[in-house]
This record gives structure tokens, C-alpha cells and sequence, in this order.
């Protein structure tokens, strides 16, 4: 699945940026907010995949856009929907350029875009050892749209490719992202190259989850691995884990049944759940009341909560909320956490 295919779902404007970088933008587009490029909300709209609500098409600036997003997720929108509806959003795009008398400018942008596309990287396999000299490559990667379909296509058919070959392949998935300067890659793809952290209340919960389905001396076994969860010390480990649950789950023929696998879902998937930014998030806590709340969270209340709360006013955001927030007493946080509907993480 391609993580964002038009303008409206770019919701960081990290691809709108990369893909009108190196261009000779028109004025028209230039002087266009970033919301007058993207649909507006509860407006109606013409686009030029209206089956999908994609491409919208009701200006010049959102015409070119759409363009622009068009012609870099051409080869992902194939695979999805097939050539004949990907032919069809095509032709809507020219004839809102000529409706809107910018076909000049969308043939300048796409032979730029050709070009991009087409240029050919240094050409990439991800590859698998099988023995100290024999490799088998599985994936030929020369651009960043095939980096894009190959990682979705591993993803897609994961249960295909053996447990121990998975952080492999995936993190040569990332290293080539990273030759390629592409910032999107699956997030599964990015669990398995390490890039997720577990937590371990939610791992001890997810093994009780997963312990329901097994037979009583599974059951027995994880139990005591949900007792071991908090002598884990390290991401490795806990890659061991997932990888005990995974043979011992398949060994019990879970695997074999597809009702069981969907709700049971990928082990390394399941225990490893925080991103860097939400481990740096839980990373930067400020204590109250003998409770940890995110720093993030307390600096999105408003000043009038934190007098109504402790009887004087306290800018959240300032070096000095940090110390006199932990001296609080614990009535006065009770009081907080009513007013300002924030929780202790």
C-alpha cells in the first residue's frame, strides 16, 4: 500500500516539497498557500480519480499538484488499480490542463519528472545468503518507485519468506532507502530493521493475548516467558522472543489456519510498537503526584488549567515548570488531571 498517493493525504507536505524540488515552479503555484493546493474540507470538489475521491482539480495550482503527485506514484497506482484506471486519471488531468490553459506547464513538469524517474541508479539487490558463498537475490531495486513496490510486495507476501531471513532483508530495504534519499518505507519493513522499540507492559499483555490460543503446555511456556519480560535488557532480546513465538505458534499449526494468523498477526509486528519519536516522547516525562505524565501532553494545556489547578499561573513550556511541577500535591494533580483530561502515561 503506498503511504500517501495525492496532495490531501501528504499531511507532513514532505512529498509535495520533494517532488517540486529542482523544478521551474509557475507563479500560479508559487503563490498558492499549502492549503490552496490540497482539497478544502467540506467543499466540493472535481478530481481527476473521482472513483477515489484522488487528484483533485478545481484550479491551476491544485491541477499542477495533482500532476506532480500523479506522475511520481504512476507505478504504485498500476500495481493497485490497474493501467486502464491509471490511463483514465491520466487523460482527466490533461483535459483539466487545457481547461485551465496550463498544458504547457504540466508537459515542462513531466519531462523533468521523466527524467527523475528514469534515471538510472546504480542497480541494487537486496539478497539473501543461503551458505558462506551462494546468494539468492529476491528483490532488483534501480528506482525509488521499484524500492517502493518491491518493499510493499515483501510486505504483502511476508509469510512467504522464512522468519530468520525478515530483519535481513529489511534492513537492506532500509539501507537502500537511504541510498535512494527515500524517507517512506512500510512501517513493518522498519520493525524488523530495528527501527521500533517494544514496551513492556504491552509485550506481557500481547503474550497473554497470544497464550489463549496455544495448548496448555504452550500455555505453561508463556507464562513463564511473561514473567521473564522484565530481566529483557535489549532490542536483540526481544527479537528472540518474537522469534519464540513465531516457531512455537507455527509449530501448533496456528500458521496453517488463516482465521489464527489475522488475529493473532506478525510477532515482531506485535511486541515492537514505539516509534523513535513516541521513545523520545516517553523519554521527556515530568513526574507529579508519584505519576509520570509526558512533557508533550502538559505543555498542550492551557495556563488558565494550571491555575484553576495549583492557584497560580505556570507557563508549561518554561524550564521552570519541570521543578515545580513534581512538588505539587497529589490533590492538586488529582484536581489537574479532571481539569485538563490528561493521563499519566
Amino acid at each position: 500500500m503506498i503511504n500517501c498517493i495525492d496532495q490531501t493525504t501528504d499531511y507532513s507536505n514532505q512529498e509535495l516539497y520533494r517532488f517540486l524540488g529542482g523544478v521551474n515552479i509557475p507563479d500560479f503555484v508559487k503563490t498558492a498557500s499549502i492549503e490552496e493546493v490540497k482539497e478544502p474540507q467540506k467543499v466540493k470538489t472535481a478530481y481527476a480519480d473521482p472513483l477515489f475521491r484522488l487528484f483533485p482539480i478545481n484550479s491551476k495550482a491544485r491541477v499542477y499538484v495533482s500532476n506532480a503527485f500523479f506522475q511520481h506514484k504512476k507505478a504504485e497506482l498500476k500495481d493497485m488499480y490497474g493501467c486502464s484506471h491509471v490511463a483514465k486519471v491520466e487523460t482527466n488531468l490533461k483535459t483539466a490542463a487545457e481547461t485551465w490553459g496550463i498544458s504547457k506547464e504540466l508537459e515542462e513538469f513531466n519531462k523533468v519528472a521523466e527524467s527523475q524517474l528514469t534515471e538510472e541508479y546504480q542497480e541494487q539487490g537486496v539478497t539473501i545468503k543461503v551458505g558462506s558463498e551462494d546468494e539468492i537475490e529476491l528483490f532488483t531495486i534501480k528506482t525509488a518507485s521499484d524500492l517502493a513496490r518491491e518493499a510493499n510486495h515483501f510486505v504483502a507476501n511476508l509469510n512467504n519468506y522464512p522468519f530468520e531471513w525478515r530483519r535481513n532483508i529489511s534492513e537492506q530495504f532500509v539501507k537502500v532507502a537511504e541510498s535512494l534519499n527515500v524517507d517512506e518505507l512500510p512501517e513493518l519493513v522498519l520493525k524488523y530493521a530495528g527501527q521500533y522499540y517494544p514496551d513492556a507492559v504491552h509485550v506481557k499483555a500481547e503474550l497473554a493475548r497470544r497464550m489463549t490460543k496455544l495448548s496448555a503446555d504452550n500455555q505453561k511456556r508463556y507464562q513463564d516467558l511473561i514473567g521473564d519480560v522484565e530481566n529483557i535488557s535489549s532490542k536483540e532480546e526481544f527479537f528472540k522472543l518474537a522469534e519464540c513465538l513465531h516457531y512455537t505458534e507455527k509449530n501448533a499449526g496456528l500458521y496453517d489456519k488463516s482465521y489464527y494468523r489475522r488475529i493473532l498477526g506478525d510477532p515482531v509486528d506485535q511486541l515492537f510498537t514505539l516509534s523513535f519519536e513516541k521513545v523520545a516522547q516517553l523519554c521527556d516525562v515530568v513526574e507529579m503526584g508519584g505519576e509520570k505524565f509526558a512533557s508533550s501532553d502538559l505543555e498542550a494545556v492551557p495556563a488558565d488549567i494550571y491555575h484553576q489547578s495549583f492557584g497560580f499561573e505556570l507557563d508549561p513550556k518554561s524550564a521552570e515548570a519541570k521543578d515545580i511541577l513534581p512538588t505539587m500535591p497529589k490533590a492538586d494533580v488529582s484536581l489537574f488531571k479532571v481539569l485538563s483530561g490528561v493521563k499519566p502515561i
